[in-house]
């Protein structure tokens, strides 16, 4: 995988999602992030966890955590790549931890 962890780095890394892209046999679908509830991504060193704004103060709650050797085709520090049954889907990041306003 192209996002490793080494022993000095924080056990985690997270990431908001900018854009989805959904890739069918019959169609890719291209969203923005201002189509769907604000979704981050937390990495772990073996795990992969959503997390999406829900409620009407839009509390992040995690969603859905997947083991990264089961689904994940490629992570890197700005994208996330998924093989689920039907489709892929590339997820694109803004790395939350590391960035200068």
């Amino acid at each position: 995988m192209a996002l490793a962890m080494t022993a000095c780095a924080p056990n985690t890394q997270l990431f908001e999602v900018t854009h989805v892209i959904v890739e069918a046999d019959s169609a890719i679908e291209v969203w923005s992030s201002n189509s769907f509830i604000r979704t981050d991504i937390e990495v772990t060193r073996d795990s992969i966890h959503f997390i999406e704004a829900v409620g009407p103060y839009n509390t992040m709650v995690r969603t859905e955590s997947i083991a990264i050797d089961s689904l994940v085709l490629e992570i890197t520090d700005s994208s996330l790549t998924i093989q689920q049954p039907d489709q892929i889907t590339t997820y694109l990041l803004f790395d939350l931890d590391n960035h200068y306003e």
